[in-house]
């Protein structure tokens, strides 16, 4: 067969295996297997990863803590193989889309789905061992169960006849063995048939499937959303006071915290580090806090290692959960090797592997210490990220993982290690800054790390396959804490700067609000939407927060940035930033002129207050060749006497305010921000992400559920429902959603054949949308007309067409 033998085990399953490497889990090598192929078989093979989710010293060591409680290992684990992988094969490798996934339990099959959704059908395929195992006769799927030869031998079978089956694209007949072998032990051959059946059957039954999420749907699942150990924090002042417990190494860390926390406009205030050996008050071992009730500190920054000292196994007193915000683990890496590669080894090994660690102290800690706010960034799972991406090489690549005996990390190690801990404790900010040139070796190293610490703290969070690298600025230099509300629209560089590090797969756009509706007439935003386009992502948008003197001085306003996008990496981030009202009020004056300027200004930028007349000059004839950020607050009591006559070449940033006399000949990728109180009279083809303020002139008809939708053409396109469900069929056209967030037989019940189903109208049941990032709140279809999100694009989706009862679908 094509197959090859290459396995990923979570964790390794080997305690001793670590200490003499590489063992038998050797990644560079089995990378190299994997792109290069074997020789027997030549290039054209697949890759099997096994994602081993359960381990007999879980089981036995952890009290409760279940392996499945840490889905984003493995979904990590998982991802960190596939993205070498094809970055090893050739353009027109036969390997690129031949990458199995498998799925070794039932109870695994939320985990995996979530995983093959996030990556991409066209990069893996699900192998349904799990569904293939459930669904055996009792008598072997209770035989499988157990810990005998004989049942490790029938998962076995079920795996291999699973493979077989994808591969061909056949059931496995035991008459093609070689004659006189028999490699399935004693088991009969009416068993192998059997589980071999049952294979195909799940197979068979997985390619009927349009997607993950359709699969999951099908078998009643929910996926998991998130990991369980990390998790985001809320320091999001612009200061970060932090403290240590430990020696050189956490004196180390704490400086490059210092050195980076400017990159993402914050500041550090060290408070100091506790010796691990501290005499204190009678006891050996504690903390000597620099964090009190009154002032606590917003981290301790701590490590955790199975063996001795005293210190490092500390348990905190009820007490202590006063004195910090959020109690920060490692695991502390002994290897002093510059290449580093046996900490990379030890990564998911047994007892002080990372895995291990979040398995037998953090979730522990969690559990019964709820209320000290543990989180958790994996240093031996960075050490190998980043070092699988930039491997060392003395004077040819890379730089040392480790400068000095003692486990000190080189300084680029230090800062990408920094840089996760402040992604996790600030709510995901970004602290990795612009990339420099790779001739400046140690600079551009610096970078990488702490690219890689950033990207893998939000992959632990969130179960991604990208980090967003969404930043927002703050642009005051002062000291305090709050950045300074002031500014005029069109000069300096505002009060906040935003932009992409790296370029979204869709547009993006971003709402800029105030958290307390009390304080909304305290400043005045510009501007506060902002569009991105992928092929504009690295323009600095500029955002003014100007006091309005509606506010007394000093008064604290909290702005939140937020993202709404197709794009799964970047849709729902968020970040907010707390700014302070001061005496002066928006220049240059405070009312407009009743009277229109007799020479324009040269400013490319629109007045603040306009004037209540029209100009009295004619307008340009040519489109403007640049785009503005800012849209006029106040609209003209007169149109413009000579429209332009060429349209723009530029999209503008925010919406129009108000409509145009002449229909687009594009439709726009931004809905409108003050939708027309007037029914169209040459309506869309496409779906409003707004409702109408007004009902429409020509109702659909309610009762005829039978019609498909004359109107509805598949993304927008040339394909109306007849000629769409034809050329994909029935099964398979009906179930897809285009990319304008529209379900196909949801538009198309005739052809679909959808009109008598009882769900045509119903909600979908598990359907949730997420309405606030930072509390994770989410609300059923019940609920949707309330918060007015039928029309909203959700994951690429519109609500509407999963909340069809409460959105009142089929009424139209």
């Amino acid at each position: 067969q094509l197959t090859n033998a290459g396995l990923f085990l979570w964790p390794s399953g080997d305690q001793y295996a670590y200490n003499d490497p590489p063992y038998v889990h050797d990644r560079p090598a089995m990378l190299k297997m994997a792109n290069n192929g074997l020789s027997k078989y030549g290039a054209a093979q697949s890759l099997v990863l096994h994602p081993e989710t359960a381990n007999w010293w879980v089981t036995k060591w952890n009290a409760g803590v279940e392996p499945s409680s840490l889905p984003e290992y493995v979904t990590e684990g998982v991802r960190l193989w596939v993205r070498h992988v094809l970055s090893g094969m050739k353009e027109n490798d036969a390997t690129k889309d031949r990458i199995l996934l498998v799925m070794p339990r039932v109870q695994d099959a939320a985990l995996i789905l979530r995983i093959a959704d996030m990556m991409g059908q066209q990069f893996l395929t699900v192998v349904p061992v799990g569904l293939a195992l459930d669904r055996l006769p009792e008598n072997l799927k209770a035989e499988a169960a157990g810990d005998g030869t004989d049942a490790m031998l029938i998962r076995a079978v079920a795996e291999a006849g699973c493979i077989y089956s994808q591969e061909t694209g056949k059931q496995f007949d035991t008459a093609d063995l070689i004659a006189g072998s028999w490699p399935f032990g004693n088991l009969e051959e009416a068993e192998v048939k059997k589980i071999t059946a049952s294979a195909h059957l799940a197979v068979e039954e997985g390619k009927s499937m349009m997607n993950a999420v359709a699969w999951a749907e099908h078998l009643d699942i929910e996926m998991p959303e998130g990991g369980a150990v990390s998790k985001f924090g809320s320091a999001k002042g612009r200061s970060l006071r932090f403290e240590t417990w430990g020696d050189e190494f956490e004196i180390e860390l704490a400086t490059e915290i210092n050195n980076i926390l400017p990159i993402g406009a914050m500041e550090g205030e060290f408070l100091g580090n506790s010796p691990l050996f501290e005499y204190d008050q009678g006891n050996w071992g504690k903390p000597v806090w620099k964090g009190t009730t009154e002032n606590p500190s917003d981290l301790m920054i701590r490590r955790v290692r199975n063996t001795m000292p005293a210190g490092e196994r500390y348990s905190p007193q009820p007490v202590e959960a006063e004195y910090c915000h959020m109690w920060f683990i490692f695991e502390y890496a002994l290897n002093s090797h510059p290449q580093g590669h046996w900490t990379a080894q030890r990564m998911d090994s047994y007892w002080s592997g990372s895995t291990f660690i979040a398995a037998k102290e953090v979730m522990l800690m969690q559990k019964y210490r709820a209320d000290h706010n543990f989180n958790y960034f994996p240093l031996f799972w960075f050490i190998a990220e980043e070092i699988a991406q930039v491997p060392y090489v003395p004077e040819v690549s890379g730089t040392k993982v480790f400068e000095k005996d003692g486990g000190i990390l080189s300084q680029p190690y230090f800062q990408g290690f920094a840089s996760g801990i402040l992604t996790l404790a600030t709510g995901g900010r970004c602290f990795v800054g612009d990339e420099p040139k790779k001739s400046d070796v140690l600079q551009w190293q610096k970078w990488h790390a702490r690219r890689t610490g950033y990207e893998l703290a939000w992959n632990l969070v969130t179960m991604r396959t990208r980090a967003p690298y969404f930043e927002v600025k703050p642009t005051s230099d002062d000291t305090d804490s709050l950045a300074l509300a002031k500014g005029h629209p069109g000069t300096g560089k505002g009060s906040v700067t935003v932009r992409f590090l790296e370029a979204p797969w869709s547009t993006v756009m971003i709402s800029i609000v105030i958290e307390d509706h009390s304080m909304s007439d305290a400043v005045v935003i510009i501007p506060d939407t902002i569009i991105i386009f992928p092929e504009n992502y690295t323009d600095v948008v500029n955002v003014y927060v100007i006091t309005s003197g509606n506010a007394p001085s000093g008064t604290q306003v909290s702005v939140t940035f937020s993202t709404s996008s197709a794009d799964n990496a970047v849709d729902g981030v968020s970040d907010t930033w707390n700014f302070l009202t001061h005496d002066e009020t928006i220049p240059p004056t405070e009312t407009s002129s009743n009277l229109p300027s007799s020479v324009p200004s040269d400013s490319r930028l629109p007045s603040l207050f306009p004037s209540s007349l029209s100009s009295l000059h004619i307008p340009t004839q040519e489109p403007s060749k640049e785009v503005t950020f800012f849209p006029s607050r106040d609209l003209s009591n007169e149109p413009t006497r000579v429209p332009s006559g060429v349209p723009s070449s530029y999209p503008s940033s925010t919406p129009s305010s108000v409509p145009s006399n002449m229909p687009s000949s594009t439709p726009s990728n931004v809905p409108s921000s003050a939708p027309s109180n007037i029914p169209s009279s040459a309506p869309s083809n496409l779906p409003s992400l707004k409702p109408s303020r007004s009902p429409s002139e020509s109702p659909s008809d309610s009762k005829d559920l039978c019609s498909d939708d004359k109107n509805f053409l598949f993304d927008g396109k040339s394909m109306n429902c007849t000629a769409y469900v034809k050329k994909k069929t029935v099964k398979k056209g009906c179930k897809k959603w285009d990319r304008l967030g529209r379900l196909v037989k949801n538009h198309c019940p005739k052809s679909c054949d959808y009109c008598g189903n009882k769900k045509r109208c119903k909600d979908e049941q598990k359907f949730k949308v997420k309405v606030n990032l930072k509390k994770e709140k989410k609300i059923k279809c019940k609920k949707i007309p309330k918060h007015s999100l039928c029309n909203f694009l959700y994951k690429g989706k519109i609500v509407g067409e999963s909340c069809r009862d409460s959105c009142k679908f089929c009424q139209g």
